[in-house]
């Protein structure tokens, strides 16, 4: 598999988040500026009592802090991080990959950096992005920015076109979270197991639902799962967790190795 190798662009990431959910962001500019407006024509009014402007004032400086602080975070997590860089990975794996697939959902920025990363790789994209399923505009916005090359493999998560112990390493990147299903998750998982080599080992990167990223994405933190979930489920299906780690405070990486 080859693929082009570029380099990641400053405050791309952040960068990406404004690009790909513009509507969410005008949105709430709009909603502060109203507020705002409506909060100051009542309080000259004199039509609520004052704890109740305090309430209004309160709420539009929680609409700031969310509108910023996700794009911070953002920018911290996809930027400013080593996460990105991948290098880490040459610590995290204890072997060298050889034979590797990629999977994602709808969104890749991480082969060319892992191609970058290991030349000699052998790296299999897969792609399990479904139009009917996954109906987030940011991810239309996305493919259409960065459209995937024909060498990259549609797939269904339950039934990988993949040989039983194909891989000796699977990476697994901001993505499982996409599969909202728990029963369709579980036989993901399976699969990953089945082509994944007895000695091989699977990466996941994901934010969770947890203190951290319910105050830096507010309600945004529902659409990622806690920790004892990926925990419960590699359980289920026959991993251990050979390292579980914080690469930021809103980012877990975990290894999987098949039992």
């Amino acid at each position: 598999m080859t693929t082009k190798k570029a380099t990641r662009k400053p405050f791309q990431g952040v960068l990406n988040i404004l690009r790909f959910n513009w509507d969410f962001y005008l949105m709430a500019a709009i909603g502060l500026v109203v507020a705002i407006v409506l909060a100051s024509v009542i309080a000259a009014l004199a039509i609520l009592p004052d704890w109740l402007n305090v309430f209004v004032l309160l709420g539009c400086l929680g609409l700031v802090y969310f509108v910023i602080g996700s794009l911070v975070v953002s920018y911290w997590v996809y930027d400013a991080s080593p996460l990105y860089k991948w290098k880490w990975l040459e610590s995290f794996l204890e072997k060298t990959p050889k034979q590797a697939l990629n999977i994602h959902a709808g969104f890749d920025e991480s082969s060319e950096s892992l191609v970058r990363l290991y030349p000699d790789i052998a790296l299999e994209i897969a792609d399990f992005y479904d139009p009917e399923q996954h109906t987030e505009k940011s991810i239309e916005r996305a493919r259409a920015a960065y459209p995937p090359p024909p060498t990259v493999q549609s797939v269904q998560p339950t039934q990988l076109p993949y040989s039983d112990h194909s891989f000796d390493a699977i990476f697994l990147l901001f993505a499982a979270h996409e599969i909202r299903n728990p029963e369709e998750r579980i036989q993901f998982f399976h699969e990953l197991k089945r082509i994944l080599k007895t000695s091989g080992e699977l990466v996941l990167v994901e934010h969770l639902r947890d203190i951290a990223n319910v105050l830096a994405f507010g309600p945004g933190a529902w659409h990622f799962y806690p920790l004892n979930e990926w925990q419960q489920l590699a359980e289920e299906v026959g991993f251990q967790i050979a390292i579980q780690k914080k690469a930021t405070p809103f980012v877990i990486t975990m290894k999987l190795t098949p039992t």
